[in-house]
């Protein structure tokens, strides 16, 4: 039965309709059935009509106004690491210690890795230095995961802006990855970051 109610509504529907039946199956079997059962299931009818109705309604009422975007991903390899991102980013600024992409979306939206750092966080106390230096610089957190191999930040600035941030350390070099969008694109980046994140190695 549990299996149904990943389906949402539809399967909660499916879910009623196949206790109805089994309660019917099952009064229907015996020698002399109640009418009080009976009663009884007829109620639950109105109530799985009820609910059915309801559920029907919320999978109407779904905004499908802003459907999951396929995006064509691009492969980056470059400086020392790698990293896929999606076909809203282009290429602004490439230099030896600095690789920064703009979207075509809002020019807001940024997203930098910075190479320099690779001279200065060269031990595992620097980067843990480097890691709680970011928690300390940045307001509303939301999320924070620290490892020896990486670390990850996200949050909210004042001016409503959500930024993002992986730390990548490889052996003796190290990556800093600040993606940084308005509030108004978190669904668009919901969908991407996770993918982002994990091709950047």
């Amino acid at each position: 039965m549990d299996d149904f109610l990943k389906y949402g509504a539809m399967g909660l529907i499916l879910a009623l309709s196949v206790l109805v039946y089994r309660l019917v199956r099952v009064e229907q079997g015996k020698v002399r059935p109640s009418e009080k059962n009976y009663y009884g299931i007829f109620v639950f009818i109105g109530f799985a009509l009820i609910v059915m109705f309801i559920g029907i309604g919320l999978e109407l009422s779904k905004d499908k106004s802003h459907p999951k975007k396929l995006y064509a991903w691009i492969h980056h390899n470059r400086n020392g690491f790698c990293i896929d991102l999606p076909d809203i980013f282009e290429e602004k600024i490439v230099t030896p210690t600095l690789i920064a992409f703009k979207s075509h979306l809002d020019s807001k939206i940024e997203l930098r890795i910075d190479c320099a750092l690779c001279q200065k966080v060269t031990t595992p106390e620097l980067y843990l230095q480097f890691y709680n230096q970011k928690l300390n610089e940045n307001e509303s957190i939301t999320y924070q995961f620290y490892k020896d191999a990486y670390f990850v930040i996200s949050g909210f600035r004042e001016n409503g802006n959500v930024y993002y941030y992986k730390g990548l350390l490889k052996n003796t070099a190290f990556y800093f990855m600040a993606l940084e969008f308005p509030a108004k694109y978190k669904d668009v980046f919901d969908e991407i970051t996770g993918r982002i994140s994990l091709s950047f190695k």
